[in-house]
């Protein structure tokens, strides 16, 4: 039952993406958001509850994440990826209410968008992903 949740909400993601047009395209028509730090205020997110991670994806781009985690876990982790033309400071109310519910989360910023090296592309968001999700098995330990 686990599994097949974040499944159901990633397929469902990818079709509504899908129909619309690619997240190529729509990443290039929005813009992305480069900056050179983050403003992570800690009165939204205590400090004390989050760790700044780099990631590297299969291809060599070093990417920028957020890792935080519950004071009352719930025992699930979110992997989160923000909205087109945002950063993970753009998105940070909404990862300390997610904290705040239970979930521990890996936030990334895919190529092209925060401090993540590259250039958005389709391609690149799914090898970006999957760079999470290594990070949350492999390196973080959670059950996938």
């Amino acid at each position: 039952m686990t599994v097949r949740v974040p499944l159901v909400v990633l397929v469902v993601w990818v079709a509504m993406s899908a129909g619309a047009c690619t997240v190529e395209e729509i990443a290039f028509a929005a813009g992305t958001r480069p900056v050179d730090a983050y403003e992570l205020d800690p009165e939204v997110m205590p400090a004390q509850a989050r760790e700044l991670v780099t990631l590297e994806s299969e291809d060599g781009v070093t990417l920028s994440a957020l890792w935080a985690e519950a004071d009352e876990p719930v025992g699930l982790t979110v992997l989160f990826c923000h909205g087109v033309a945002q950063n993970l400071d753009d998105t940070l109310p909404r990862l300390e209410r997610l904290r705040e519910l239970g979930f521990d989360l890996l936030a990334v910023d895919y190529r092209g968008f925060g401090t993540s090296e590259g250039k958005a592309s389709e391609e690149g968001l799914y090898r970006d992903a999957e760079a999470a999700w290594r990070h949350v098995v492999d390196v973080r330990g959670r059950d996938p």
